[in-house]
């Protein structure tokens, strides 16, 4: 026989499951959304495809929580408001999947892949995954040592 204790802590449990499945659902929709609006960036402007700075200056004026205005940038959102921003993060993760996950729209320099590698490889070492291609990459015909 259940006591009302364990009955009431199994409702609770289940509201809990019940609300966590909702943020889970809202957040879902807010990263397609964001990758959506990432793509459509991507496509219509090359620059974005090679600068992360730019791309998300761009996807948040695409949002409508940015704007140009004597050649600054200038967040127009609530405090209020502020989680609706997409963060830099999901904007460079979007662009990740897109461009190395799909291949699609890539960097149109050569420069900036190269970059991006060798910060990956970077990243990887630092945290510990050294591995034998970032060493291969340091004495490579780039000529970064």
């Amino acid at each position: 026989m259940i006591s009302i204790k364990e009955k009431s802590r199994e409702k609770i449990i289940q509201k809990q499951e019940l609300q966590l499945s909702k943020e889970y659902l809202e957040v879902e929709a807010d990263f397609k959304l964001t990758e959506s609006i990432v793509r459509e960036v991507l496509e219509k402007n090359v620059i974005a495809r090679n600068n992360d700075n730019f791309l998300i200056s761009l996807v948040w004026q695409r949002t409508g929580y940015a704007k140009i205005k004597d050649n600054r940038l200038l967040l127009d959102i609530g405090v209020g408001e502020i989680r609706k921003l997409p963060s830099p993060s999901t904007i460079t993760r979007s662009r990740r999947k897109i461009q190395n996950t799909e291949g699609q729209l890539l960097p149109t320099l050569a420069e900036v892949m190269i970059r991006r590698r060798i910060r990956e490889e970077c990243v990887r070492t630092y945290f510990g995954e050294k591995s034998k291609e970032y060493e291969e990459w340091k004495d490579c015909k780039f000529g970064i040592k």
